[in-house]
């Protein structure tokens, strides 16, 4: 799925929120090296101190290194254009034939069709893979966006980490 994210954010020029999602879903140690040396998590990394701790969670079973985010890292200016774009804007459009294509490509990965897929003529189902695509990209914002607001609102201090998995047609 983070390819898909990362060719719509990346279309839009959203870079620090891709790669804080990215680096929380990184998991075990190699994974996260990996990540963390990449230059804008890096930034982030210098301006905010992160939290690395072994953790499991629902999808995987093993504890593995994971790196928690402390929700002050949304008060860089850059999080900030990157959550607003997030919640303000469609990222892909049915319009637009590259963004038809990046949507084409996510159904072919579709191994099995589900029911309601089945039903629909494969440009419903690019519209319908547009559309959960939108959603998905905007809870993502409005998850920041809310962190962001109890911070302000309560002073309030806490780490986050980020596990998305959402329901394709609801």
């Amino acid at each position: 799925m983070l390819s898909i994210i990362e060719q719509s954010m990346k279309k839009k020029g959203i870079k620090y929120i891709l790669e804080i999602i990215r680096a929380a879903l990184a998991c075990g140690e190699n994974e996260l090296n990996e990540v963390c040396a990449k230059s804008l998590v890096a930034q982030l990394m210098k301006e905010v101190k992160v939290v690395i701790r072994c953790s499991r969670d629902s999808i995987r079973t093993e504890f593995s290194p994971r790196i928690f985010w402390p929700v002050e890292v949304l008060d860089v200016k850059e999080v900030k254009d990157d959550v607003e774009t997030l919640t303000t804007n469609d990222l892909l459009s049915k319009n637009d034939p590259e963004d038809r294509k990046i949507g084409e490509k996510e159904l072919l990965e579709d191994i099995v069709p589900s029911k309601e897929e089945e039903k629909m003529t494969p440009e419903q189902r690019i519209d319908a893979e547009i559309d959960f695509r939108n959603r998905n990209l905007r809870a993502w914002g409005d998850f920041f966006k809310r962190a962001y607001e109890i911070h302000k609102q309560y002073n309030a201090e806490f780490w986050f980490h980020v596990i998305g998995l959402q329901p394709r047609y609801t």
